[in-house]
């Protein structure tokens, strides 16, 4: 989303220690400055934000459900299979729904 030289990232995350869910949030504005956007410009703020946020959901419940199925008792191995599939995952969705998220 860009308005102008205010540009917002939102993407969901997932904690590498935690595996929780999380959103992430990139702002290239100065700092000590209030963001002000236009109606549309803050819709389109809100749907990333949501999306982002059930994305974050989403993986936080597929990498448990990877991890319980997987039967791999190493931690290490576990994230290494856990991070080449939320990886393909990932790429999944943003092909399914034709964006970058």
């Amino acid at each position: 989303m860009s308005n102008g030289l205010q540009k917002i990232m939102v993407k969901s995350v997932l904690g590498s220690k935690s595996r929780q869910g999380m959103v992430e949030i990139e702002m290239d504005y100065p700092k000590d400055h209030p963001l002000q956007i236009d109606p549309d410009s803050a819709r389109d703020l809100a749907q990333n934000l949501l999306q982002a946020a059930e994305a974050a959901d989403q993986e936080e419940f597929l990498v448990q459900y990877i991890a319980k199925l997987s039967g791999v008792e190493s931690e290490a191995e576990q994230r290494k299979i856990v991070g080449m599939i939320l990886m393909e995952y990932r790429q999944w969705r943003i092909d399914y729904r034709g964006m970058d998220r």
